[in-house]
């Protein structure tokens, strides 16, 4: 209800927005009023891997919840393509991203961490593909239709600007 939508923040956001001590307590009391909320189950996921990344247990535990609770939802599949970017687990991070590509093919956060786990593992050809595809996705969209459209087209460009480098660099 209104008070969930006051207490999260919204996933596509999230280097925007700092994350206050409280929040993640606010998030886990919130829990108790929306036990199988996936909104909420995924915010808190969130939250907790950015607090903690090196302890992904929790996270993941919290992930697979929200994404039980709404398997549709590319934005919780993706949430769960990051947690295995930040630990390295290049595999498990493109299966996911590629299951969130699945479900919003035009998904530019998804798109770029498909490509960052495929070139992670020496699959430059794939990378190519996943940035191009990216690319057009965005020129396509230069002036998005709705907020939903502009979420889906937000990335982090310093990092896509990197992979570009690294992949544009590195022989096939």
């Amino acid at each position: 209800g209104a008070f969930l939508c006051l207490v999260c923040v919204g996933p596509l956001a999230y280097e925007r927005h700092a994350i206050s001590a409280g929040s993640f307590e606010k998030l886990r009391a919130a829990e108790l009023f929306a036990p199988k909320d996936p909104g909420l189950l995924t915010e808190v996921a969130r939250l907790q891997l950015l607090r903690r990344p090196g302890q992904t247990g929790a996270a993941l535990a919290w992930l697979d919840r929200g994404i039980r609770g709404d398997p549709r939802n590319a934005v919780r599949v993706y949430w769960k393509a990051e947690l295995f970017r930040v630990v390295g687990a290049w595999p498990e991070s493109r299966r996911w991203a590629l299951r969130a590509l699945d479900l919003e093919p035009e998904f530019a956060a998804a798109r770029l961490t498909a490509a960052e786990a495929s070139a992670r593992l020496g699959d430059m050809e794939e990378a190519r593909a996943q940035l191009g595809r990216m690319t057009e996705t965005r020129l396509r969209r230069l002036r998005p239709a709705s907020s939903y459209e502009r979420d889906l087209l937000q990335f982090d460009p310093r990092r896509a600007e990197k992979i570009e480098s690294y992949v544009r660099t590195t022989p096939i």
